[in-house]
């Protein structure tokens, strides 16, 4: 879907006022509505659209920094991806204990 959307759609959201760009607001919001009832949220702005994978394991990794403490406990598989384990490097290499 996803994919579809930027070769097929093209567009670029809240970046000016004009037809194609209120469409594809539309098209979101349905989306997001969608999404909502099934995860049951209580908003739809709750729901964070990325274009890719990598990019989403890598925001909420990077997010959860100030989050982290000496205490803290993260399990991962010795099957983990690159895109979840250099993050997670980072997180300890610039984490000051």
């Amino acid at each position: 879907m996803n994919y579809k959307c930027f070769t097929k759609k093209n567009f670029n959201l809240n970046r000016g006022e004009y037809n194609l760009l209120q469409k594809n607001s539309f098209f979101f919001k349905k989306i997001k509505k969608i999404i909502k009832k099934i995860i049951n949220t209580n908003f739809i702005e709750e729901i964070i659209l990325f274009y890719n994978s990598t990019f989403s394991i890598n925001f909420i990794i990077l997010n959860l920094i100030n989050f982290i403490k000496i205490k803290n406990e993260i399990l991962i598989s010795n099957k983990e991806h690159n895109s979840v384990l250099i993050p997670l490097l980072k997180i300890f290499k610039n984490k000051k204990y």
